[in-house]
């Protein structure tokens, strides 16, 4: 039994450890569908409301891995400011943490195809750890105790759209948190560090209705190697679109996105790991979205973000 306690604490610290670390935010493939969670300039920019429910689930059958459940809104107004707000909620292992936060944009336009949106983003974090489900045993004062606090969020970006490609540079974050905080005889903690995201996409037309659009999007994140997201995306005349994901040296991804009627698509990613942890973290990883779009214009439009 204590050999079992024993390796039931040392998984939850390597999870915790990756978590907070490698991992400290959540790492989405299918951002782009969704991309006001990290960049608050994001919302309103296009011409309709639009809510997104996703789901992801990482290294399917481990247990205790990372599981992240988002819920966001974003719509332009009359006056060339966009709202938004977005829920994340993220748990791994003992961890549970649910962010709230508002987004507002104001867009301003450069030329004729050029607009230039700088966006806030502020809410709370409510994280929760419960310490009596780590696999400690009883007497050990350093799990004796659950914990609760709450973590401020204050975040800017700016997002430069054309018809043909977007820029973006944020931060959903600007202030360092603890992640995780424990005192005994002395303080072990874990600091959420700053991210930041920076990347831009074009779009390629092949022919009529149908466009190829290659992205970047780069993570960096203090204490922890740069992460680069290289992809590319074929939509098909507004119906489908499909596309394949790679992480620098961590993962590949095929995703999808489908219309499932005039106002509804739904999407979904395979991930698979390519650089695993002492072969610890094999199993794949799968995220489904899925976009409800109101009173939209044009209901042919290609199904780009941009």
């Amino acid at each position: 039994m204590k050999i079992f306690n024993s390796l039931s604490v040392f998984v939850f610290f390597v999870l915790l450890s990756i978590s907070a670390s490698a991992q400290q935010d959540p790492n989405f493939t299918l951002y782009k569908y969704n991309m006001n969670i990290i960049n608050p300039a994001y919302a309103g920019s296009r011409d309709f409301a639009s809510i997104n429910m996703a789901y992801k689930s990482q290294w399917v059958g481990v247990k205790d891995a990372p599981e992240t459940q988002t819920v966001s809104y974003s719509s332009p107004t009359k006056s060339n400011v966009g709202l938004g707000f977005s829920v994340i909620n993220d748990c791994v292992s003992i961890i549970r943490e649910t962010d709230v936060d508002l987004d507002v944009s104001y867009k301003l336009k450069l030329d004729f195809e050029y607009y230039l949106y700088f966006g806030i983003k502020a809410g709370v974090g409510f994280v929760n750890l419960d310490y009596t489900n780590a696999g400690a045993v009883d007497e050990d004062i350093m799990f004796a105790e659950n914990e609760s606090y709450l973590r401020p969020h204050f975040g800017t970006g700016f997002y430069l759209k054309h018809p043909k490609y977007y820029l973006s540079i944020s931060t959903p974050n600007l202030l360092n948190g603890h992640r995780y905080v424990k005192n005994a005889s002395s303080e072990v903690s874990i600091l959420k560090d700053l991210h930041v995201y920076a990347g831009g996409g074009y779009t390629h037309e092949l022919k009529s209705r149908l466009y190829l659009r290659s992205e970047l999007m780069t993570r960096y994140v203090k204490g922890a190697p740069m992460s680069f997201d290289v992809a590319s995306t074929l939509s098909m005349y507004g119906k489908a679109e499909a596309g394949v994901n790679y992480r620098y040296k961590e993962s590949v991804s095929v995703y999808s996105l489908f219309r499932m009627s005039n106002d509804f698509q739904f999407g979904f990613s395979y991930e698979m790991m390519v650089n695993t942890v002492g072969n610890a973290f094999k199993n794949p990883s799968l995220e489904f979205i899925l976009k409800h779009q109101f009173n939209k214009k044009n209901k042919f439009k290609v199904l780009f973000c941009f």
